[in-house]
């Protein structure tokens, strides 16, 4: 059929033509963003799940709905291994103080922020370019040089100026997994402080599932600081009506057989949905789609994905990494044990246990629970067997 009226979206973070199954989370998004409007307190939100699942497209149907509502400036972050946290919040902050300043009123709060802001950069040293704030220094205020004091007064001071031009702050943070220990610290002590003095600042965030882990050893308190909903895959009835809906609205339609068949083979992992639906409805001759349509394009589907999204991932491992990887795949279930990975390597746990934690590190493992581990990436451990059968 016709690529250019393909309805589907199979790109990193891309929205769906339907948000399906997902509504829950919407609904307490929603509530966190109209709470701080009406400056009452609320939990933030800290977006958990695997690789794949739609975090990214959650965080930015909460932008656009921000957006909507207007009175809310938004700073919209996605860590990088390769960049402090206030290496990406500096400029955003600086963007937003700078569009507050154009309101009508600005003032002496937005004046604050700037020059917190201003010593922020210099206590901190923060290494950002074409960056200057021709103000003298606000005495006391983020310039201790400790990351977890000054980020806390950096942002408060910035709420401030928001609120007085009767505006909250909205984070939005994405790939949080990747911060660094003390970069955690720091920006849990900040809104634990900003729920305690119901500062006008609400955070949505996303990682991997590590990420209420990482929160925990952070601060103890932050598992009642933060609502920790879990994104995962779709059922049967949400996976078909993600692809029937937007089908029959572009005019085609799927048989029941084709849509069970597709979601047996993606297992409801949105992002895998929306593959597999944009590559059929492109080789189908017909509106009609098949089971036939399918399983004639099964073949083209995985070796697409084979050698993008799953080899990407793949070829960032060191050799040792993949023999572990490879382990794992012979378990019987999703899970497994370190002593079971260790019996297929011929080694023992301790032996292999550095190699687990680089592999965490990487984000491609994580631990569901005490003593097992899992792949950060479904249907990784269906590429590998490909990858051994293959060899």
């Amino acid at each position: 059929m016709d690529e250019i009226t393909n309805p589907f979206t199979p790109g990193a973070g891309s929205p769906p033509p339907a948000l399906v199954g997902r509504d829950n989370i919407i609904y307490e998004a929603n509530t966190l963003i109209d709470r701080t409007l009406a400056g009452r307190s609320a939990q933030s939100i800290l977006l958990t799940g695997l690789r794949g699942v739609g975090k990214t497209v959650l965080l930015n149907k909460v932008r656009h709905m921000a957006i909507d509502k207007q009175h809310i400036s938004i700073i919209q972050l996605e860590i990088e291994e390769n960049k402090t946290f206030a290496e990406l919040l500096v400029p955003e902050l600086l963007k937003t103080l700078y569009e507050l300043n154009m309101l009508t009123g600005a003032g002496v709060a937005v004046k604050r922020g700037l020059m917190a802001l201003r010593n922020f950069i210099k206590g901190i040293k923060v290494n950002v370019a074409n960056i200057s704030i021709d103000l003298a220094p606000l005495q006391g205020v983020a310039d201790s040089g400790d990351l977890n004091r000054d980020l806390c007064d950096l942002m408060l001071t910035v709420a401030a100026a928001a609120k007085a031009q009767q505006r909250i702050l909205l984070l939005l943070i994405d790939e949080m997994q990747l911060m660094a220990k003390d970069e955690l610290n720091a920006l849990i002590l900040t809104m634990h402080k900003a729920q305690q003095i119901i500062a006008p600042i609400a955070l949505v965030g996303a990682g991997l599932p590590t990420l209420p882990m990482n929160t925990g050893k952070a601060k103890s308190y932050a598992e009642r600081l933060f609502l920790y909903p879990d994104i995962g895959k779709l059922n049967m009835q949400e996976a078909q009506d993600a692809i029937s809906e937007p089908a029959e609205r572009a005019g085609a339609s799927f048989t029941k057989e084709a849509l069970e068949t597709i979601f047996n083979e993606t297992q409801g992992y949105p992002y895998f949905l929306q593959t597999w639906a944009y590559n059929i409805w492109n080789t189908s001759p017909h509106p009609k789609i098949t089971l036939d349509d399918v399983m004639r394009a099964k073949p083209r589907i995985q070796a697409g994905l084979d050698s993008s999204f799953f080899r990407v991932r793949y070829d960032r491992l060191t050799p040792r990494e993949k023999i572990f990887m490879h382990a794992m795949a012979l378990c019987d279930s999703q899970e497994c044990t370190l002593s079971e990975v260790a019996k297929q390597m011929q080694s023992n746990s301790s032996s292999i246990s550095r190699i687990r934690e680089q592999l965490v590190r990487k984000g491609m493992l994580f631990s569901p629970r005490h003593g097992c581990i899992r792949y950060t990436v479904p249907l990784f451990k269906e590429f590998l067997l490909r990858v051994q059968n293959r060899s």
